[in-house]
């Protein structure tokens, strides 16, 4: 089981500063933890897309160095690639719920929509009976009550990014550069080598791109660059036989070391270890590769 979910880092805390309930596999988790006053946890690189849902308490969440604060009942979606560092709140005790689930479970254009959800956000009440459900969910489930599982864990963050983008359907329309930027990225990553030919593309300057990025939470284009790039490798190795080198090729990666070491960033795993899982996951689980693809 993968875990990118808060928990406590700093070693000069008790060990009892945190308790917490998991349940999930390799594909995703639901979660729920309490922590005591002025738990952290990270820095660390997300691996997965995740919603961290603020019950109690309160906490400021640093996504590549910028502070981000979340009050009780908000929530925020993690975005793959991300670099994530929690400081929970100081003087009172902290509850969160939440779950988190790979990539390769949404085909896309669900991605391109988790991908568009940025900032701190209300949380609807049908994300918290779908996360319930996750935590109620048997210790050790068999292998069709996962695969159930996941398809709750990827209901919940649709979910919510529905209600976001409904509450934003108002709201003034991005610049165009940007959308065109978010277009060109989401068309075909590995056309750009780096984020300065995308802004050229978009007819604008590099500083030009990484504000309109920036102002719209979104992190940097070269960071987002890399992880389209990341997430189309990952889905290589898993569904096809070519080599490391050959994917680094197609995938816009310098060669397999660069590959190997951004993959790892996002996956938490090496390609090899990924490909290794996936040959179990064939032999054993039949039916479940759609949840890797």
């Amino acid at each position: 089981m993968f875990m990118d979910l808060p928990r406590p880092n700093a070693p000069q805390m008790p060990k009892k500063s945190v308790r917490a309930i998991f349940r999930g596999d390799d594909r995703y988790t639901f979660v729920r933890a309490v922590y005591e006053p002025g738990g952290t946890f990270g820095p660390h690189w997300q691996r997965a897309y995740q919603l961290v849902v603020l019950l109690e308490g309160s906490a400021e969440v640093e996504i590549d160095g910028r502070p981000l604060p979340l009050s009780k009942g908000e929530g925020i979606l993690m975005q793959p690639g991300w670099r994530v560092m929690y400081h929970f709140d100081r003087e009172r005790r902290s509850i969160h719920t939440g779950c988190q689930i790979v990539p390769g479970a949404f085909d896309r254009g669900e991605r391109r929509t988790l991908t568009g959800i940025t900032g701190v956000h209300p949380i609807p009440a049908a994300v918290h009976v779908l996360i319930g459900e996750g935590l109620a969910s048997p210790a050790a489930p068999g292998d069709h009550l996962h695969a159930a599982m996941a398809l709750i864990a990827k209901a919940c963050l649709l979910r919510y990014a529905s209600q976001v983008l409904e509450a934003a359907s108002a709201g003034p329309p991005p610049h165009p550069a940007l959308r065109r930027a978010l277009e060109l990225l989401e068309g075909d990553p590995t056309a750009f080598r780096t984020a300065s030919e995308l802004a050229l593309r978009c007819g604008i300057s590099d500083s030009r791109l990484r504000q309109l990025f920036q102002e719209s939470e979104r992190g940097s284009p070269s960071l987002m660059l890399w992880r389209l790039k990341a997430e189309q490798a990952v889905r290589m190795i898993r569904s096809t036989g070519l080599t490391l080198g050959e994917i680094a090729i197609q995938s816009g990666f310098a060669n397999p070391f660069h590959l190997s070491r951004r993959v790892k960033q996002i996956t938490g795993m090496s390609p090899r270890e990924l490909r290794r899982i996936e040959s179990g996951k064939a032999r054993t689980v039949p039916g479940t590769r759609a949840f890797s693809r």
